[in-house]
């Protein structure tokens, strides 16, 4: 089987932000004729996998501020019958 690296640079991720200690999901809104990036709370499966990744590096990422990224459907899909690693 070959996998091209592409097709995992195209699986959607969910970026988030920590800003004072609190997890927020960042989406793309409309503002002022053009986009933004606009915050929104997290999701209970958002909120869950940050948290598992707190408790796998044994420290919180709850700093000042933090934005990064995370596919949640990477796991399910590596998982999924058609995929052997």
């Amino acid at each position: 089987m070959i996998v091209a690296n592409e097709v995992l640079d195209a699986l959607p991720v969910d970026r988030f932000r920590i800003r004072s200690g609190r997890l927020k999901a960042l989406g793309v809104s409309w503002r002022q004729d053009r986009l933004d990036w606009s915050e929104a709370p997290a999701t209970p499966p958002l909120e869950h996998e940050v948290r598992e990744i707190e408790a796998q590096i044994g420290s919180s990422i709850r700093r000042k501020e933090y934005t990064s990224e995370i596919n949640l459907r990477l796991d399910p899909w590596l998982r999924s019958p058609g995929w052997r690693a």
